[in-house]
């Protein structure tokens, strides 16, 4: 699982980081890769805290079992 900040100013140019941050974009995306099967799903939020990344990590893994997806978590810091 990765978390990166969108609205990061110094990659984005100066009119489209306006643009986002003015229309309410969120701040971070939450990725989460899943290794057999490749999928690859996204999640976005406002702020980088420990219970959105629970959330969005047992969102995914209620939609990956019931779906009768076996899976592994495996917890990586870089």
């Amino acid at each position: 699982m990765d978390a990166k900040d969108i609205l990061d100013k110094a990659r984005l140019r100066t009119t489209l980081w306006d643009h986002l941050r003015k229309a309410g974009f969120p701040h971070y995306q939450w990725t989460l890769l899943e290794g057999r099967m490749r999928f690859r799903f996204l999640g976005y939020s406002n702020k980088l805290t420990a219970v959105n990344n629970l959330c969005f990590a047992g969102l995914v893994m209620s939609w990956l079992r019931a779906w009768g997806i076996k899976i592994e978590m495996d917890w990586q810091e870089d």
